[in-house]
């Protein structure tokens, strides 16, 4: 037990449990409140003459006789007080909720951009982003906001009990038949509620696929079956929710309908049989009242937080799977985020310093073209699966180009992973000048370009997109010589806006071939030593193709390249070819 509350600290952070403790203290305070509350509003009977009896708090204490101007402005006092307090409540749990969520969505962003873990589905990270972060920090929130209401309730129960011990047995014991029946419902919740989070990952992976394969699915005809499988698990993930939330609404209702009663029989018993006087049980009505509203928020955040249990589990098994380092390098930012919302311009500017100094670190080095050394290559997934590579071996020179045929169409993209470092392999070593792939692309100082199956662009212009990922400025010159190596020069020079013509994200208003042959051309603006090409010449055409082709070949001595293809034309002047059968 104690491993696990450790666990959870550990979780949550020294600023989040700040502000929950800042939560807390404002219930307390909320608490004191509601009870002078009770007390002027026993003064102000009195002061309107409904009360002719002296008032006699616990201890003896006699309150003084306000009049009503005076009585006013100590209600005003008070209520601006609570109103503080309410804010503090709210706003703290504000804030350690976006604390939590910027912490697990920052970590996501480290783990898939800065550790190179390995692959990283895109359904995997909608779900965290998407699903699984949002409610485990909604987790946190309601932490935050029942621990006041907890410490409230105790203070009114306490508070209850010196008005009138006796009518507050009975209340507590009417409640308590009530708390059994919200733990039950809660059990259903539980078991409801674990099912969501692989319904929902289910969903995002479904989308994913149909949205990367959508030409596919209508040349298959097989879209009828994937609209089924979709709205099967939409309709799946959306009626545990509805169900989920259905048996916390009911257990959220059931202290206010037996408040009632139970309110009504009180009053009938003191009526018949009073045990204290009439100001002491009018303060404990209210006060009781406001506990019955207490329990109804609390089986209300009860419920939720059965509800988000399994998220909140899942996130802390996450977080507490990396590094101590990593889990402070990835999480270092969101100290920028304050309890009034720090200016935006702020932040970008802190951000921006710190990449400008990676980028001067960067900026040292002359490299030469590398070596790869393949030696005994084994790989598989999984145990229980057979070998995709076993015993690969052989040796690309510095300079040299090593093209990659795939003719099963599942091992080109697996030995890609590989030799980047992005996956680790089962036996065997690789090498690049001496170093593990994960090593080498790690190292900011090596000039590594890569150019993919599908053109990468950002909205900016031609120079932006160019410079994209750049650690250095380029005259004019070098501009015109990538983008004539890329055949992209003679559309460039019918562009009247030049460097400067804007582009989409998406590249609208280019061809694909010219997308791709822009992204050809950054890479080739950085004059790499290790190129590598995947699939690059799929939508250009065969002159194209072939032109591209000799302009890799200019390369040659200067660039190792790695060139994945099912197309021959362009691998027609590389010095080794591995064809994956």
């Amino acid at each position: 037990m104690k491993n696990k509350i450790l666990k959870v600290l550990k979780f949550l952070g020294r600023r989040v449990l700040f502000w929950l403790f800042i939560g807390a203290l404002a219930g307390l305070l909320t608490s004191l409140l509601e009870l002078a509350i009770s007390i002027q509003l026993q003064v102000l009977l009195k002061a309107l003459g409904f009360l002719q009896q002296e008032i006699i708090l616990p201890g003896g204490f006699r309150p003084p006789d306000f009049s009503v101007t005076t009585f006013s402005i100590v209600l005003i006092v008070i209520g601006i007080l609570k109103g503080i307090a309410s804010f503090l409540i709210v706003q703290s749990s504000t804030v350690a909720n976006e604390l939590l969520n910027s912490r697990l969505k920052l970590l996501a962003f480290y783990e898939t951009l800065c550790l190179k873990t390995g692959f990283i589905s895109l359904s995997q990270i909608n779900t965290k982003i998407g699903e699984l972060f949002p409610k485990a920090t909604n987790f946190c929130y309601y932490i935050a906001l029942l621990l006041p209401i907890l410490i409230h309730s105790t203070l009114l129960m306490v508070f209850m009990f010196i008005n009138d011990w006796r009518s507050t047995l009975i209340g507590l014991a009417g409640l308590f038949v009530v708390a059994v029946l919200v733990f039950f419902i809660n059990l259903k919740v539980h078991k409801v509620a674990k099912k969501v989070p692989a319904e929902y990952e289910a969903l995002t992976r479904g989308i994913t696929r149909v949205m990367r394969n959508w030409f596919l699915l209508k040349a298959l005809h097989t879209t009828d079956n994937e609209y089924r499988g979709l709205v099967k698990s939409s309709l799946s993930y959306s009626t545990h929710s509805i169900r989920a939330t259905l048996l916390v609404n009911t257990a959220a209702i059931l202290p206010p309908i037996f408040g009632v009663i139970l309110l009504a029989l009180l009053i009938a018993l003191h009526v018949k049989n009073p045990m204290v006087s009439s100001t002491s049980f009018l303060a404990f009505l209210y006060l009781f009242l406001r506990f019955v509203q207490m329990q109804s928020s609390v089986a209300n955040y009860f419920g939720n937080l059965t509800t988000l249990y399994p998220h909140f589990k899942s996130s802390i098994k996450y977080f507490l799977g990396f590094d101590r380092s990593d889990i402070y390098r990835a999480v270092e930012p969101a100290r920028l985020l304050q309890i009034q919302g720090k200016n935006i311009d702020e932040i970008h500017k802190t951000l921006n310093k710190i990449e400008l100094n990676n980028l001067r670190e960067q900026a040292v080095s002359k490299q030469s073209a590398p070596q790869l050394e393949v030696k005994n290559l084994c790989f598989r997934f999984s145990a229980k699966e057979k070998h995709l590579f076993e015993n690969l071996s052989f040796t690309v020179q510095a300079g040299e180009h090593l093209g990659i045929i795939d003719r099963s169409g599942t091992g080109k993209s697996t030995l890609l992973g590989l030799l980047m470092g992005v996956l680790e392999p089962s036996m065997g070593d690789i090498l690049i000048d001496g170093f593990s792939p994960k090593e080498y692309f790690e190292e900011k100082k090596h000039k590594i370009a890569y150019v993919g199956a599908e053109p990468f662009l950002i909205e900016g212009t031609i120079k932006e997109n160019m410079l994209y990922g750049s650690n250095r400025e380029y005259d004019y010159p070098a501009f015109e010589k990538a983008l004539k190596a890329a055949r992209l020069f003679d559309w460039f020079q019918a562009r009247e806006e030049g460097l400067l013509y804007h582009i989409s994200e998406n590249g609208e208003g280019l061809s694909t071939g010219q997308k791709q042959r822009l992204s050809l051309a950054r890479a080739l603006l950085s004059e790499p030593t290790f190129l590598i090409l995947d699939e690059v010449s799929a939508n250009l055409d065969e002159t194209t193709e072939l032109e591209i082709a000799d302009t890799v070949r200019e390369l040659s001595g200067k660039c190792t390249a790695l060139i994945v293809s099912h197309r021959s034309k362009l691998l027609k002047h590389a010095n080794k070819i591995i064809i994956l059968e």
